[in-house]
This record gives structure tokens, sequence and C-alpha cells, in this order.
């Protein structure tokens, strides 16, 4: 059975290395306080006592929790859904459209009393249906009408 002193004193020793590799790996214009060489100095005579004081006053702040990494760590934060702007864009109801613009009055002379269209109007009313089914389709996948 595994005392806990025993114990204890490998967890300190676990602080104190990961602290001197830390130290060590740490670049040399991040460091607060101290030079470099004076911190791997404290850390290394110091032991315990020594780690403690480098990560209060010597790590760089937002440093990982790697020995050496500077990288950014975002802090953790917990919102409500209704607090959350992107949760709340994507159940706010879309603007409403607008209304669809009057069709144009019948030309005289065409449709059912009169003769058939020719090729040109033919081609006109495909061009606007496919503009009309582009602008649904883009609708529907979310990007601009």
């Amino acid at each position: 059975m595994v005392r806990v002193g025993g114990l204890l004193w490998f967890v300190m020793m676990g602080v104190w290395i990961y602290a001197l590799l830390d130290v060590i790996t740490t670049d040399s214009s991040l460091v607060r306080n101290l030079s470099k060489g004076t911190w791997v100095f404290i850390v290394f005579i110091g032991s315990i006592i020594g780690a403690v004081i480098w990560f209060i006053a010597g790590r760089p702040e937002k440093a990982g929790f790697r020995p050496g990494d500077t990288t950014y760590r975002k802090p953790i934060s917990f919102r409500a859904p209704d607090d959350d702007p992107d949760f709340l864009g994507k159940i706010r109801s879309p603007a409403p459209e607008p209304a669809p613009k009057p069709a144009s009055p019948p030309t005289p002379g065409r449709g059912l009393d009169g003769p058939p269209p020719t090729a040109s109007d033919l081609e006109a009313w495909e061009a606007d249906l496919r503009r009309r089914e582009d602008e649904l389709r883009r609708r529907d996948e979310g990007g601009p009408a």
C-alpha cells in the first residue's frame, strides 16, 4: 500500500519537472518579470516553491497546457441559447418578402383571342422563367434573392 507521503512526493516531483520543462521550452521574449535564465535557476533550486512562483509570476499569461505552449486558450464560457446571437439569428423568422410585381398587361392581339406567340416572345418568356427559377433556387439555398 502506497503511503500518502510517497504519493504527495510523486505529485510534487511531477509539478516541479513540468515547471522546469515549461521554463526551458518557453520563448525568452514571452517570459514575464525576470529573464529566462533566472527563472530556470529559481525553479531548479526552489523546487516546488520555485515552480509555484513560476506559474504565478513568470509563465506567459495566455499559455496553453503543454510545456512551452504559448497559443491562446479561449476562455470557457457558457451561454444560454437566448443569449447567443447566432442561435437567435437561426430561429428568427426571415424578413417578409416583397410583394410580387404585378403581371404586365397582356399585349393586344396576343393570347387566346389573338395570333399565336412568335419565337421572340417564347425566348423572352423562357429567359424570364429561367431568371425566376434561379431566383427561387438562390433563395432556397440561403443566398441573396
